[in-house]
């Protein structure tokens, strides 16, 4: 069972709403990959603009695709990597900071899909937003330019270039 059909793309939710929802006991829920007993979901909890003190990831979503460090010791990549031909669903959990939303809350952003990965402690992922075919269209074709054209060195440079005068908007309020 997938936790998907139990949310609401773009609502907010803290990790105490989803603990009550799914009736979770597991203190994991607190790391940023958690796997839901019980269900085929893979939780991805993403702050892109970290705290001091915290590992100082490089995480980015723009439009449909996630540029996402994974975890340091790396316990959870394969999770990742083999989630489709072990059944299971990616979704993303995200917010610019940590104080953006009440109560350290994040908005659901829908399920994501494995495109590819380079490196390790911390893996870096592209991974890219499932959307309805009627959505795809537009935005699709940019999406996929931005795939073929990320290279093999760097999975952030396409996304860097796009996003820049983003970025440079949003203040890098770390606190």
């Amino acid at each position: 069972m997938f936790t998907s059909k139990q949310l609401e793309e773009d609502r907010t939710y803290t990790r105490k709403e989803l603990r009550e929802m799914f009736d979770i006991k597991d203190a994991t829920i607190n790391n940023g990959v958690f796997r839901p007993k019980g269900y085929q979901s893979i939780w991805l909890f993403v702050t892109e603009n970290k705290t001091k003190g915290s590992p100082q990831y490089t995480d980015l979503l723009y439009e449909n695709l996630l540029y996402w460090d994974g975890q340091t010791e790396g316990y959870t990549d394969h999770h990742i990597i083999n989630h489709v031909s072990k059944g299971f669903e990616i979704l993303l959990f995200y917010r610019t900071k940590k104080r953006e939303f009440p109560h350290g809350g994040f908005r659901y952003k829908g399920r994501f899909s494995y495109v590819k990965h380079e490196g390790s402690r911390p893996t870096q992922f592209l991974l890219e937003r499932i959307v309805a075919t009627h959505a795809m269209l537009g935005k699709d074709n940019e999406s996929s330019q931005i795939k073929e054209t990320a290279s093999e060195d760097d999975l952030y440079v396409q996304t860097a270039k796009k996003s820049e005068d983003a970025l440079k908007r949003e203040s890098p309020d770390v606190s």
